[in-house]
């Protein structure tokens, strides 16, 4: 008897890896997404702080060249703020499109998958039918004896 072989099985390995590849990508962008709204919380939480010292400032008295420090680094803040939001916009796209590329890929390959399981139930039917037409041979020539 001769055993299974998938034709395609090169394929379905090749369809494999470029999955597991896309779901490290993904978990990849996920990650960095997630340092970025790490990085935007802490940003916020700086600016509130800042605030309520300006507040506390402003009830003392503040030079020049402290308000000017101020105004820059607020005005840096406000900067960083903007581009880590557009930074997390476009991860979410990014992610978005990964996400739908692993769909894709998953989808290949369970075709694939399921193709081999058809091409194994038909080649055990083949065996049994095999099998029995021997068996009946066999019993045949014993009946002929």
């Amino acid at each position: 008897m001769r055993a299974f072989r998938f034709k395609l099985d090169t394929l379905l390995r090749v369809r494999q890896l470029r999955e597991d590849q896309a779901r490290l990508e993904l978990a990849r962008l996920l990650n960095t997404l997630a340092e970025t709204r790490q990085a935007l919380t802490d940003s916020m939480t700086l600016k509130a702080k800042l605030l309520a010292a300006w507040h506390q400032a402003l009830e003392n008295s503040l030079s020049g060249a402290d308000y000017q420090l101020f105004q820059n680094y607020w005005g840096f803040l406000q900067q960083s703020i903007a581009a880590l939001g557009e930074d997390i916009k476009r991860q979410e796209g990014q992610i978005q499109s990964q996400r739908e590329k692993l769909v894709k890929l998953s989808q290949e390959r369970r075709l694939l998958e399921k193709l081999k399981r058809k091409k194994m139930i038909s080649f055990k039917r083949e065996q049994a039918a095999q099998m029995q037409k021997e068996a009946d041979e066999i019993a045949l020539l014993r009946r002929t004896l």
